[in-house]
């Protein structure tokens, strides 16, 4: 009898590591969701664009040091709106998007309604 509480206690001490485990990772600060400067998006049905935002991409060199970071990237974490500069067949179109964000999926929809998802292949 001895061992089976021997065993149980382990278990329990196991599981309650288990939940320390998971609040420390949910305490932990998630990455910054953003578009990277450049990107070929499909702005409508027919059309893609090369979206350049205002805030700084993060490029991980230099221990968070901002001087490293390159610009043109644009922040989606944190926003429900983003000003962008899209590239449409050689001319610059300024607009502002809405962001929405359900848990860890966010949706990007130009003014006209419009949602944003990546280029198609076939572009």
């Amino acid at each position: 009898m001895m061992p089976m509480k021997g065993l149980l206690a382990a278990l329990l001490t196991m599981l309650v590591g288990c939940d320390q485990v998971q609040e420390i990772m949910d305490n932990q600060p998630k990455p910054d969701v953003m578009l990277g400067a450049g990107i070929e998006v499909q702005i409508d049905d027919d059309r893609t664009a090369r979206v350049f935002g205002p805030d700084h991409c993060e490029t991980g060199f230099g221990d968070n040091d901002p001087s490293n970071d390159e610009p043109g990237c644009t922040l989606l974490t944190g926003n429900d709106r983003v000003q962008v500069t899209l590239l449409v067949d050689d001319r610059k179109i300024q607009e502002t998007w809405t962001v929405t964000r359900d848990n860890d999926r966010y949706t990007i929809a130009r003014p006209n309604g419009y949602l944003i998802r990546t280029a198609r292949a076939d572009n």
